[in-house]
């Protein structure tokens, strides 16, 4: 195995009878064959750092650490790392820190880590100022985990294709520190996992498997006046999706496409947020869980295919407006809304043939519920609370059940239509 250790490459080069053009540390290292070990530790510097590795073979191992409290020089980050690896077995590990120049611009630690091959490794730690990281792998057992924290704007882009990969990113700041960005890609595989963990305002996380065995998770925390976004995108297999947002705003995308779908969003925004959450699910076993809290909320779910079921709770915390809507297509639909109030308040509810079910909920200010089912197993049951209150419910076939109790004080209409089969309907008001 050869190692190579440099402290400093500009004293190196200075040994050698070279001058360098750039200031600070500068340092180029290239390898071949296997079982190369590259170690570059920049240290100290004021006038900016900056390390490529260039490793081809197997059972590489790249290790760099910089750490500048000075600015940037023309424009370019304080600390800057390019490695790149080619072959099976390689391990790469990016160490940065800065604090000079926390409102400067440009990114002050940036890594670029670009591995080919199989169970190849990339750790990426960012601290001080504004970061970004860029790990690419290609090849089966990949695990990327990028760990970025400190002021300034917080960026990571890890991109995966073939089977078993693993990417883990994990973001903090704080109101004033700017945005955290995230973007993970994982495609051409199976048994792909991702977390995104996400602290501070302004909190942006995308996440796309595309291939078998999914799991995701992103969860946000915002310290308060910055928006939150997550948008979880999967494709054709066992896809697992979790959300967990807080903070003020929020706004959440899923979409799954093909197995045994499950997705999970769970949102607490009590500032002028508007909280928002769309599920779209395509086939097989279906699932959607959705929980709002706290000012306004919207919550879609549209499931087509198979094994349905889909809860919505909102609450928006007594100022609410508050819409949820179930599309249901055919096979086992179950949807449940509970719903809160001042203000406001809609439900709707559609769903088509097989063993139906629906139940709203409700509480109070204007208050409306649409419920349409269609054949087979049918119950529906919607139950409001005060002020002005509707309830439509139309049945078509077979086993009807309906219940509608408003509860009120004031203005009450419901209106039950069911055709062929074993109706009951019942209302009380």
């Amino acid at each position: 195995m050869l190692r190579i250790l440099l402290a400093s490459v500009s004293a190196l080069a200075l040994s050698a009878g070279l001058a360098f053009a750039a200031p600070g540390n500068n340092s180029t290292v290239t390898q071949s064959a296997d079982f190369n070990a590259a170690d570059v530790d920049q240290t100290g510097s004021v006038n900016g750092s900056s390390s490529t590795i260039d490793q081809s073979g197997s059972g590489a191992m790249a290790n760099v650490i910089q750490s500048d409290d000075g600015a940037s020089v023309g424009g370019e980050a304080a600390n800057a790392s390019t490695i790149t690896q080619s072959g099976t077995t390689n391990t790469a590990s990016v160490t940065q820190a800065s604090s000079g120049a926390p409102d400067a611009p440009e990114a002050q630690n940036v890594s670029t880590i670009d591995q080919s091959g199989d169970d190849n490794s990339a750790t990426v730690s960012q601290t001080g100022d504004s970061a970004s990281s860029t790990i690419m792998q290609t090849g089966i057992l990949s695990v990327a985990i990028a760990t970025q924290e400190g002021t300034g704007a917080k960026t990571s882009t890890i991109d995966q294709a073939d089977d078993n990969q693993v990417a883990d990113v994990f973001q903090s700041g704080t109101i004033a520190d700017g945005n955290l960005t995230s973007s993970v890609l994982q495609s051409g595989g199976t048994t792909n996992t991702s977390t995104v963990s996400q602290t501070g305002a302004f909190a942006a996380s995308t996440i796309v498997q595309d291939g078998d065995n999914h799991a995701a998770t992103s969860n946000q925390v915002s310290d308060g006046g910055g928006n939150l976004s997550s948008d979880i995108a999967q494709y054709g297999a066992s896809q697992t999706a979790t959300v967990v947002q807080t903070g003020v705003e929020a706004t959440s995308v899923i979409s799954q496409l093909d197995t045994q779908n499950i997705a999970l969003v769970d949102q607490t925004s009590s500032g002028t947020g508007p909280l928002s959450s769309t599920i779209t699910q395509d086939g097989t076993l279906n699932d959607a869980n959705i929980t709002q809290i706290g000012y306004l909320a919207d919550s879609q779910v549209f499931q087509i295919g198979d094994s349905h079921s889909a809860t919505v709770s909102q609450d928006a915390s007594d100022g609410a407006s508050l819409t949820s809507t179930i599309n249901q297509s055919d096979v086992a639909q179950i949807a449940s809304v509970t719903q809160s109030g001042a203000g406001m308040v809609q439900s709707t509810i559609s769903q088509s043939g097989s063993d139906n079910s629906a139940t709203v909920g409700q509480d109070g200010s204007d208050l409306t519920s649409e419920l349409t089912q269609s054949g087979t197993l049918n119950i529906a049951l919607v139950a409001q609370s005060g002020e002005m209150k509707s309830s439509l419910i139309s049945q078509d076939g077979d086993n009807h059940y309906a219940d509608v109790q408003q509860m009120s004080v004031t203005s009450a209409i419901s209106t039950i239509m069911q055709t062929g089969a074993n109706n009951t309907a019942y209302v009380k008001q």
